[in-house]
């Protein structure tokens, strides 16, 4: 493992906070969890990332190392690539980079907005995030190649790191997905991208049932 001092400030089932872990453990990039409940109380104890930036209240989905901030996804994400370049996860060609990004600002756009409904309480509100996520997943269907392991090609991407962990919460949510016709090239990239050992370990970090691995399912 890659030593570091680097911390992730993690929500309990948070979709982002789930993309950098999946990103550090593709990587190998040894760091910390601290864990930000979904429903703090005045008695939740502060924590070192209060400390270090009470402006970000808590953020999830936030990286810190030593004196740097990241709670934005895509920074976070380009700078573990930068700082810890193997295993690379954009693509070297700038063709490849190019299209990563223009799929990466639209996951931004469409699907982004809806994920902290997929942890409502309310049924309308978690179908209505499923309804417009699984819908724009089969707009862009027509980016996974069923030849290839991963997106693009065998190798891991920041797409399957952004993919990844919105599959994953979207096939173990309380809707039905049937009739939303996602397309079997999906479903067995999500059971390829599931199978891999980095991604289950990305699971057993967390803490909460949420976002646990089930073994044997």
């Amino acid at each position: 493992m890659k030593r570091s001092v680097l911390t992730l400030f993690s929500g309990e089932n948070d979709v982002l906070s789930h993309v950098l872990r999946l990103a550090l453990t593709e990587k190998g990039i040894a760091f910390d969890v601290e864990y930000i409940s979904d429903n703090p109380t005045p008695s939740t104890p502060s924590n070192r990332f209060a400390a270090a930036n009470a402006t970000l209240k808590k953020k999830k989905a936030t990286i810190v190392d030593r004196d740097l901030k990241i709670d934005d996804i895509t920074i976070a994400l380009e700078y573990l690539d930068d700082k810890f370049p193997h295993p690379p996860l954009l693509p070297t060609g700038p063709e490849k980079r190019a299209k990563t990004r223009i799929v990466t600002k639209l996951l931004e756009k469409r699907i982004f907005p809806h994920l902290d409904k997929l942890n409502s309480h309310d049924g309308e509100l978690v179908y209505s995030a499923v309804e417009e996520i699984t819908t724009f997943i089969v707009q862009i269907s027509g980016i996974i190649d069923e030849r290839n392991l991963m997106i693009f090609d065998e190798e891991f991407s920041v797409l399957d790191c952004l993919l990844g962990p919105v599959l994953y919460k979207l096939f173990r949510s309380s809707v039905d997905l049937r009739s939303f016709k996602i397309p079997t090239k999906v479903a067995n990239y999500y059971r390829r991208l599931h199978n891999r050992e980095q991604f289950l370990k990305s699971l057993q970090l967390a803490p909460s049932r949420g976002f646990m691995y089930e073994k044997g399912k």
